[in-house]
């Protein structure tokens, strides 16, 4: 089974050092607002109770999807994703 962001095309043109690079990408779901609101609540509790600061860096977020892609097919990754949403 093909990859579903990996659009296999063939050229006769050597790649570049950019489009070899590789990406690191990471697909999130942001709480609505009240939920947002109450889990930063607890995070500025949580590092003033125990004196650790970076508990206030990282923004709520659920995790769906954390992958690494080469910079070439970065075009194919937007329109893949966006008929996912629709």
């Amino acid at each position: 089974m093909q990859h579903p962001f990996i659009i296999e095309s063939h050229t006769q043109q050597p790649f570049t050092q950019q489009q070899l690079a590789l990406n690191d990408y990471l697909l999130i779901i942001q709480p609505h607002e009240d939920l947002y609101n109450k889990i930063m609540s607890v995070k500025k509790s949580f590092a003033e109770t125990y004196d650790c600061p970076t508990a206030m860096h990282s923004k709520p977020h659920i995790t769906l999807l954390r992958f690494a892609q080469l910079e070439m097919l970065e075009k194919n990754i937007i329109p893949k994703l966006k008929n996912c949403i629709q």
